[in-house]
């Protein structure tokens, strides 16, 4: 063996394993991403919370995959750290007492009917004024006024469009994807298990079909960030009641 034989092979190596690692974690993510969204959802006691703070589990795993250790499976792995960020999501809303509890069980928790009582929801919406901005935005959205709907923005506001783009509003092409469409939306003002949120209608015939949700955060008289849910079908099929306005 040569000395650059003895140099490369350990870097070659390491990039195969870490190449395996990332083929099995997105194969077991494709399988396992409803169940997944299912239990973050019965701890936060939101499809939408639950949602969130799977894409944060998610982000968590990807970065920690290259200390994963070879041969052990991976949904364990992954359900712990969804259950983690769950308890994180529920200390910083101040559940302290039911996050403890949530804390105390098992690291693997089998995901088919997960334990513990759907917590109260915090929901982050300015009450005073979330209702005439949702409002105004589903106004301008359905009569095609991009640029009316960009007021409505802050120009720092972030952008989630879960499973596919998590940044700046202003460095995504959001707007222009739905303006550029061929495909016929409609949005309306809705509840998502009782959360206000953007209820997507997509033309099916002679309706209009609710297929995804948008939730809005805002602060003071400005809209600070969207989250869309338009790539995770699950969230509204595991929704108990969604409501169009």
């Amino acid at each position: 063996m040569t000395p650059n034989e003895t140099e490369t092979r350990p870097d070659g190596a390491g990039a195969a394993t870490h190449g395996a690692r990332y083929l099995a974690f997105l194969e077991t993510i494709h399988h396992l991403r409803p169940r997944l969204h299912r239990y973050c959802a019965r701890m936060t006691g939101s499809v939408l919370d639950g949602e969130d703070v799977v894409q944060e589990a998610l982000f968590d795993a990807y970065r920690k995959l290259d200390s994963f250790e070879e041969g052990r499976p991976l949904a364990p792995w992954l359900f712990r750290i969804a259950h983690n960020r769950s308890v994180d999501f529920l200390r910083r809303k101040g559940v302290l007492e039911e996050a403890e509890a949530e804390a105390a069980s098992p690291d693997w928790v089998a995901p088919v009917d997960p334990p513990g009582p759907a917590l109260g929801r915090a929901v982050e919406y300015a009450p005073a004024n979330t209702s005439h901005l949702l409002h105004l935005y589903v106004e301008r959205f359905n009569q095609r006024d991009w640029d009316g709907l960009r007021e409505l923005i802050s120009a720092d506001a972030r952008l989630l469009v879960a499973d596919r783009f998590d940044g700046d509003l202003i460095d995504s092409p959001y707007f222009s994807n739905y303006e550029r469409s061929k495909t016929l939306w409609r949005v309306a003002a809705g509840e998502v298990d009782g959360e206000p949120a953007i209820i997507m209608l997509r033309r099916e015939g002679d309706g209009w079909t609710p297929r995804s949700a948008v939730r809005l955060h805002v602060t003071g008289d400005r809209i600070t960030r969207i989250v869309d849910y338009g790539h995770c079908p699950w969230v509204l099929r595991m929704a108990k009641d969604v409501t169009v306005g």
